[in-house]
């Protein structure tokens, strides 16, 4: 949300038709942009592909397990110093997708729409590794407790 203001410059440079998510108006738009916290859920729920364009730069990645969960394919920038591990596995596991570049997303997005048969799969491999479980939580809890005595 606190910047919203230079991604519209941004993308108004460029002529996209964009909205406002917090505005509340219905009208056909190429870009919404989500300008406020705890909605995410609700379009992972209708996505097919999230891209994670903090990670194109150095702020690091958003945790993939949410989009995960909803079967978005996961597009990524390198810069995902934050979630390394769980992306690392994901990426192993055919999972998500990590690019270099953010140039990169056109052909990445032009693959899944032209093979469906890719797109589920990096889905179907995305909600199986959205429901591994990590940790056993009993286990965490007594380390953590051992640890603070």
């Amino acid at each position: 949300p606190e910047r919203v203001k230079k991604i519209i410059k941004t993308l108004n440079s460029i002529n996209l038709n964009i909205f406002l998510e917090n505005l509340k108006k219905e009208k056909e738009n190429e870009v919404v942009i989500i300008d406020s916290f705890g909605k995410m859920d609700q379009y992972f729920n209708i996505s097919d592909v999230v891209i994670f364009g903090g990670s194109f730069i150095n702020k690091g990645g958003h945790n993939p397990i949410e989009a995960a969960r909803y079967k978005c394919v996961i597009i990524t920038g390198n810069k995902i110093f934050n979630w390394k591990n769980i992306y690392k596995d994901m990426h192993d596991e055919k999972a998500c997708i990590i690019l270099d570049e953010p140039g990169d997303t056109v052909n990445i997005i032009n693959k899944l729409i032209d093979d469906k048969d890719y797109m589920n799969e990096l889905k179907l491999n995305e909600l199986k590794f959205s429901n591994k479980i990590f940790f056993k939580e009993e286990e965490l809890i007594n380390i953590i407790n051992n640890n603070l005595e």
